[in-house]
């Protein structure tokens, strides 16, 4: 958590080293969702371990059949994003 904030702080101090306020613009929207988000999310404790569990039985799940996994990993890094940019294009 304090590691994602403090990357958007990060992103945030190099934004201001240009003259452009796009920059700027994109490192403040950034900071500002990943707070939010953390403001909404880290006070209810059942919605805190929902990614913890997940990656635990993600986990589980490679142990037990290493084929799925890779199924998963290729449909995910792979064929979603092929997928995204023939139906954006």
């Amino acid at each position: 958590m304090e590691a994602n904030v403090g990357t958007t702080i990060t992103a945030l101090l190099a934004s201001l080293a240009v003259l452009r306020p796009e920059g700027l613009t994109i490192a403040l929207v950034h900071t500002l969702f990943n707070i939010t988000a953390i403001a909404l999310i880290y006070p209810v404790r059942q919605v805190r371990y929902v990614p913890v569990k997940l990656a635990v039985r993600l986990a589980d799940l490679a142990v037990a059949h290493r084929t799925v996994i890779v199924a998963y990993v290729l449909g995910l890094f792979v064929l979603i994003p092929v997928i995204g940019v023939f139906v954006l294009d």
